[in-house]
């Protein structure tokens, strides 16, 4: 099958978790044999406008304008997502597919792409990552301007009849939100092939005090909560590995103290090695479709911890700690009994790599192929 992906950013050019999920699902589908398109934005380092990677057919829609400049305000930029709305059209135009798999967000892309579709006859799928309410619109751009996303975010609902929601909380907030009341819930996170590698090249642990955290330095993620939470905790240490408009301000949290460490990138093996070797991941993220880097961290045998304003689908709760935000007896417990957590988190590790595994997608986009048109 010929099959396209639309997004405005790709992995690894963009590490997110939105487009490692991507990434991992178009890798499984062009093993499986098939021609796989990507329309997303020029990001850096990306060989030219047009190309191949790793059997994926990349083609640059536009630019993107610079990751310092994605946020405003601590807010996504809305220029950037009308950009790429009226650029992929004239990058889709005159190609044939099988099927298009789109992802919601940024939204302005969706009216048109759910059109060519119909007019191509090809299947048109609409991945949700997450899925906002009036109220949360507002609260994150203003009243006004709220109910004009909102209503962009309503209007892709009747784009197609196929959707896919990250997992079983997206799937429900479409049918509270959106009225959409049929999704395949595709919880896809990681590759079992590349999570065996991962834990082959790992290293014997170092005993490092540090917890880790791990995210986008946006608001929703809550690091400062996080800062304050390892705070009250005598001789516990923290390490925040991401960038964003936030950077500035978890330093000024954190000057002086040399128990808090902050890295805006690191390579992948860094990565993994750190998470491996910390005392655990804590999240107190409110926005959470997913989180690909909490799976990821129980694949390889590390405990998630998250407090109680964590907004983690059951999935993927399931396999965490729970702690109180407000208390540091919870992380006093977990340094305590590290030891006992960590062997209980590498049992379950297996059982966490075949409940996220990308393979699944293979069936799921083959049985939505089947279905043509809208």
């Amino acid at each position: 099958m010929r099959i396209a992906f639309v997004y405005d950013s790709a992995y690894p050019w963009f590490n997110g978790g939105i487009e490692k999920r991507r990434y991992l699902i178009m890798d499984e589908l062009a093993k499986a044999g098939n021609e796989v398109h990507m329309f997303t934005m020029r990001r850096e380092g990306m060989p030219a406008n047009d190309f191949v990677h790793e059997k994926i057919h990349y083609h640059c829609t536009s630019s993107a304008i610079p990751s310092s400049r994605m946020y405003v305000n601590g807010r996504r930029s809305i220029t950037l997502a009308i950009k790429y709305g009226i650029s992929t059209p004239l990058s889709v135009i005159g190609r044939r597919f099988d099927l298009i798999e789109a992802e919601a967000f940024p939204f302005f892309h969706i009216p048109f792409i759910s059109l060519y579709a119909r007019l191509t006859g090809s299947a048109f799928a609409v991945t949700w990552s997450e899925c906002w309410s009036m109220e949360y619109w507002k609260k994150y751009i203003g009243k006004y301007k709220g109910m004009i996303g909102f209503a962009v975010e309503k209007l892709c609902a009747f784009s197609t009849n196929k959707f896919i929601a990250i997992s079983s909380s997206t799937k429900a907030q479409l049918r509270k939100n959106l009225g959409i009341k049929s999704a395949y819930v595709l919880p896809a996170a990681v590759s079992e092939e590349r999570i065996d590698r991962i834990k082959r090249n790992l290293r014997k642990r170092n005993g490092s005090p540090y917890f880790i955290a791990i995210g986008r330095l946006i608001p929703e993620k809550r690091f400062d909560a996080t800062i304050s939470m390892v705070r009250r905790v005598k001789g516990a240490g923290l390490m925040i590995i991401g960038s964003g408009p936030e950077l500035k301000k978890l330093k000024g949290l954190a000057l002086g103290e040399k128990r808090f460490r902050l890295k805006e990138r690191v390579s992948e093996t860094e990565l993994f090695s750190l998470i491996y070797n910390s005392q655990g991941l804590l999240i107190s993220s409110e926005r959470e479709g997913l989180s690909l880097i909490a799976i990821e961290a129980l694949s390889i045998g590390v405990p998630v911890i998250i407090t109680e304003k964590a907004d983690l689908p059951w999935e993927v709760r399931r396999f965490c700690i729970r702690i109180r935000e407000g208390s540091g007896n919870g992380l006093t417990k977990v340094i305590e009994n590290n030891k006992r957590l960590r062997e209980d988190a590498d049992k379950k590790s297996l059982e966490v790599v075949k409940a996220f595994s990308s393979s699944r997608a293979v069936k799921i986009y083959y049985e939505i192929a089947k279905k043509k048109g809208l």
